[in-house]
């Protein structure tokens, strides 16, 4: 059932979210009371009585964090449950852990709360103990003997803190694999950092964690998480794209060896060593006739592949054999055991690949060039074509308050579309527009004529346009693209156009770590080219960002293996494609893009859409009506006038 009611209108609040949200404005005079907060906070009040699945679509300045948080932690100290918050980013998890935690306890008093990650960030004590001060660098093993000698978490984490990028990858030498670990029968459990912090998230009242570890533990049947009584997932538009990595399959020409040299330093046993040099063979020689067949690039595969068959064969011998062998103690008996799953489940999913026995999926290939000692990098990928029945069955039909709320799921104010992707029904939905005034502080800005993309001249054309606004932004801007390709090509023949003084403000994906650059830019400022994950969870407030460059809308690549799979079943069905898949698709991703730029009340700036076709095409008008209501213009000088009237309005001293 929808229920779809206006911000502007004066609601029913009920008296306990009047009295959580009088109690924070007591507590914190510079709290602003918003009734779309409240309202949003009302309905999740309901939510957890009635046990009902709320989709919510909270407008960037409505406090969407806080107007869970209190009715949710209300209600599981109320009521002796526990609840889980589910997030796509850590910097959100961050906002919600070191900010407005503390706010919901001044309110509600103490509780318990805890953050939870996947068991490969955690130390493997099992596995240190293995390693022999020879297999790694001498600077590596004594840096990490050190941390280890003096670590209470044993988190990744902190010794990425203490590391080189360098010297970070090597935590993965000594990372709890939780498919290889010998439990109840390891020698080392009463120490397991991991066991540790399980029992934390067994004795918190709010565990918050990423999608990602929820999906982990959904795969395996419940078995990683405590129970819980309440499941918020925030950052829910990037739901679909976990859950189709998780349900998916996905085999490279390493993770074999990788497997093998684990299997030989946790069980050194003399008769194994044939059998796991021939799998090791056999391995190499299917992925290279699989590089050799498909050569470098994605490569959909349409029909069953007739290789495969000696390495399928050689895995049989490799488990046999492991079945047959006989061990010294319990804890090689269980890893005896996991490695024979492990082996066992590889070999599953080869098979389902090779033979294409999954229904309703899509295949490919991806050969890319790599580091490593054979150059060059073979990746197998499945996807299913409907994630919905796959989160009907495992998560949706729980019968517990399951909360999904997020800044962008929505097209033309209706919730429809998200929720058809992810198998929803039976919801009670809620769009409450963002509070902040868009008409007077952001201005669209589109070229009144234009360059469409793949024309000649495109890449000309958005060059110029990007160092007309980079000017004008005083190198305080964000350019997104839709590939890494154009976005190099752009970023070359910009630099060469700008004065010295921008050219040194200008910043790439790609040329630091994602945290590096956005810290870069918050601090110091400067201008920012980025693609696909930077159209969303960059929270740059304040006159850091004053001018948000989009190059073109971000339609999906036609010659992926997902989309193209997509759009032959909708028109297997009847259905258009492009009004049905492809269009919603990119008005979803453009409002992400487009929301980068107004974070705060006090924010001002312009959004510069470059792809004409926004104007030209008839699905324009699906676009605009995804978006707030702003003014438009095709003229550079009022692009001009417009941010030198916001700088004098919010600096009286930039009028000298």
């Amino acid at each position: 059932m929808a229920s779809y009611r206006s911000h502007t209108e004066v609601a029913l609040i009920s008296p306990t979210v009047r009295e959580l949200f009088a109690k924070l404005s007591h507590i914190f005079p510079n709290y602003k009371e918003r009734m779309g907060q409240l309202e949003l906070a009302d309905h999740i009040e309901s939510a957890l009585e009635t046990s009902s699945k709320l989709v919510i679509e909270a407008g960037t300045g409505i406090g969407k964090t806080l107007a869970y948080l209190l009715p949710v932690v209300n209600w599981v100290l109320d009521n002796g449950k526990v609840g889980v918050i589910a997030t796509f980013t850590k910097t959100l998890q961050h906002q919600i852990l070191h900010h407005d935690i503390p706010w919901v306890k001044r309110v509600l008093g103490d509780f318990t709360v805890s953050l939870a990650v996947g068991a490969n960030n955690y130390l493997c004590l099992r596995r240190w103990n293995k390693l022999s001060a020879g297999e790694l660098p001498p600077r590596i093993y004594e840096k990490l003997s050190k941390w280890i000698a003096t670590t209470d978490t044993g988190l990744r984490e902190e010794f990425e803190s203490i590391a080189t990028k360098l010297e970070a990858t090597y935590f993965d030498e000594i990372a709890k694999i939780p498919e290889l670990c010998a439990g109840k029968k390891c020698k080392f459990r009463d120490m397991c950092y991991y066991e540790r912090a399980k029992r934390v998230w067994r004795q918190s009242d709010l565990i918050i964690l990423n999608h990602h570890l929820l999906f982990a533990d959904l795969k395996i049947g419940g078995a990683l998480l405590p129970h819980y009584d309440v499941l918020v997932i925030d950052e829910a538009h990037n739901l679909e794209s976990v859950a189709v990595e998780y349900f998916g399959i996905r085999l490279t020409n390493f993770q074999l060896p990788y497997n093998l040299r684990l299997l030989i330093r946790d069980l050194p046993y003399h008769e194994l060593v044939p059998i796991v040099t021939k799998v090791e063979s056999t391995n190499t020689q299917l992925f290279h006739e699989i590089a050799t067949s498909f050569g470098y690039g994605t490569h959909r595969v349409t029909a069953p592949l007739r290789m495969g068959t000696m390495l399928l064969d050689t895995l049989d011998e490799l488990i046999n054999a492991l079945k047959e062998l006989q061990v010294n103690t319990p804890e090689e008996y269980e890893l005896k055991s996991r490695y024979i799953t492990r082996f066992d489940s590889w070999r599953y999913e080869l098979s389902c690949f090779m033979e294409q026995t999954l229904t309703a999926t899509v295949y490919w290939v991806e050969v890319r060039s790599s580091t490593r000692r054979d150059g060059v990098k073979v990746e197998l990928h499945t996807a299913p074509l409907d994630i919905a029945p796959h989160l009907r069955e495992s998560l949706w039909q729980r019968d517990i308050p399951i909360i999904f709320t997020s800044a962008t799921l929505a097209i033309d104010n209706n919730l429809g579309y998200w929720k058809s992707t992810v198998g929803l029904d039976n919801t009670v939905d809620l769009v409450l527009p963002s509070p902040f005034d868009y008409y007077h502080n952001m201005l669209v800005y589109v070229p009144k004529y234009g360059v469409e993309p793949d024309q000649p001249g495109y890449l000309e054309f958005v060059a110029n346009e990007v160092t007309k606004l980079i000017k004008l932004s005083h190198g305080k801007a964000l350019v997104l693209f839709t590939n890494l390709d154009t976005m190099d090509k752009v970023y070359s023949l910009t630099l060469s156009r700008l004065p010295a003084t921008l050219q040194q403000t200008l910043m790439k994906q790609g040329d630091r770590s994602r945290t590096g650059l956005l810290t870069s830019m918050q601090e110091l400022g400067g201008v920012l080219f980025g693609a696909d994950t930077y159209w969303q969870g960059i929270d740059l407030p304040g006159p850091s960002l004053v001018m948000l460059i989009i190059t073109r809308l971000p339609f999906k690549v036609p010659d992926s293996p997902i989309v193209q799979a997509k759009i032959e079943l909708l028109q297997s069905q009847g259905d258009n494609p492009f009004w049905k898949y492809q269009l919603p698709q990119a008005i979803m991703k453009l409002r992400q893009g487009v929301g980068r730029l107004i974070r705060r009340e006090s924010d001002y700036g312009v959004v510069a859409i470059l792809d004409t076709r926004i104007m030209a095409r008839s699905y324009g008008k699906k676009f605009w009506r995804s978006l707030p209501k702003v003014k438009v213009t095709h003229s550079i000088e009022e692009v001009y006038y417009f941010l030198q009237s916001k700088e004098r309005s919010t600096n009286p001293q930039a009028d000298g």
